[in-house]
């Protein structure tokens, strides 16, 4: 197989991102309450009414207006527990930070070989999203949350991510931005094919590309000279 180098890129997420220094020891076991403790039957209509909204339009902000309509309630309900777009956004967030704490994600990001937690890690995020919409990838490319984001989900995200580019730059001598570059480059091939099942395509083959995929491209980077 021919081997590639994988280049950083452009995108806004790395404009923006700023890898956190090596002081997270015991802080994720300390992420184990978010807002969704007690939230209310009303409240929980809401976030998934959004979710869904988001899933169809992929518009941020999301639409307030199609949010009410989707869970049969007003416009001023919504407002009444989410006054602000970005705290609607937050909420659905601290979902998605509750459900891959429970599948520990940040467990499986601290092994130590960069394929096996790659691919489990695509495991996880593939099936969150057959069940939710990919805001949790969209926040990070769009100027409406940047500097809003929830310390949660952050601390999720970071987490993740600096212990899966440290793998990348370990066994593949990778410069940091070229790891970062290449871990969110392979998280986009679990949106793609969640994508991919939502349009009808089979849940088993689609999941045995998404894996054969991410395993050709670790296979095939060469250690960068």
């Amino acid at each position: 197989m021919q081997s590639m180098t994988i280049s950083p890129t452009k995108n806004v997420f790395f404009r923006k991102y700023k890898l956190p220094s090596v002081e997270d020891a015991g802080i994720y076991s300390r992420m184990t309450e978010t807002s969704t403790t007690n939230r209310s039957e009303a409240v929980t209509r809401l976030i998934e009414s959004a979710d869904l909204v988001f899933r169809n339009s992929g518009a941020i902000p999301i639409s307030v207006a199609e949010v009410a309509c989707s869970a049969g309630v007003s416009r001023a309900l919504v407002y009444a527990h989410f006054p602000n777009g970005e705290d609607l956004i937050n909420a659905i967030l601290d979902d998605a930070v509750d459900y891959f704490s429970t599948a520990n994600v940040i467990s499986i990001a601290g092994a130590v070989n960069f394929e096996k937690v790659t691919l489990e890690l695509l495991d996880v995020y593939f099936e969150f999203l057959q069940k939710h919409s990919n805001l949790v990838h969209m926040v990070n490319i769009d100027s409406f949350m940047a500097g809003k984001l929830s310390r949660n989900y952050r601390m999720l995200r970071d987490g993740v991510l600096k212990r899966v580019a440290r793998l990348a730059r370990t066994e593949k001598s990778l410069p940091l931005n070229v790891s970062l570059s290449l871990v969110v480059l392979l998280a986009s091939l679990a949106d793609e094919s969640a994508r991919q099942v939502r349009a009808g395509s089979s849940v088993e083959m689609t999941h045995a590309t998404m894996r054969a995929i991410a395993t050709s491209m670790i296979e095939g980077i060469s250690k960068y000279d």
